[in-house]
């Protein structure tokens, strides 16, 4: 399996993934900017900050939302994360489908397990870690939630 949530989606997808050249260079900035991530934690020093303008239709929510995310909660679980959308319906889905793939990846490439008490489609937990993912639309009540990673879709 490739580095990142590229080599990620590619071994989730049975090869099926191609990985454009746009996502390639999307894919080495969200590894280093996860290296960003957790230096801003270990320093405790307000994290980074990325954003993404892309066309429609060119894999954003796809990579962004979805793989990212999922590849995050395997490989780097320590990271609480928000995916937040205009509507709960899209944010839900994103994590909807990292969750899924949690479920199903997760235990055979890091061992990492879903927190079968807190395991809603839109707001769940690993096991034997304290990062959580919540998915939720942009007017819902976050107030009192934190992330490590805030993807607004």
């Amino acid at each position: 399996m490739g580095p990142g949530p590229a080599g990620l989606a590619r071994y989730t997808s049975r090869g099926q993934w191609t990985l454009a050249r746009h996502l390639k260079i999307l894919n080495l900035i969200l590894l280093e900017f996860t290296d960003k991530i957790y230096q801003a934690k270990a320093n405790r020093t307000e994290g980074p900050r990325l954003l993404i303008l892309a066309p429609f239709r060119h894999g954003k929510s796809y990579f962004v939302s979805w793989h990212y995310p999922t590849w995050l909660k395997i490989f780097h679980p320590e990271f609480s994360e928000m995916l937040l959308s205009y509507k709960d319906v899209f944010s839900g889905k994103w994590g909807r489908k990292t969750l899924e793939l949690v479920r199903r990846y997760g235990p055979e490439l890091t061992g990492v397990q879903v927190n079968p008490k807190v395991g809603a489609r839109n707001s769940w937990a690993l096991a034997n870690y304290d990062s959580e993912l919540n998915a939720c639309g942009i007017k819902a009540g976050i107030v009192g939630r934190g992330a490590d990673v805030l993807i607004i879709d």
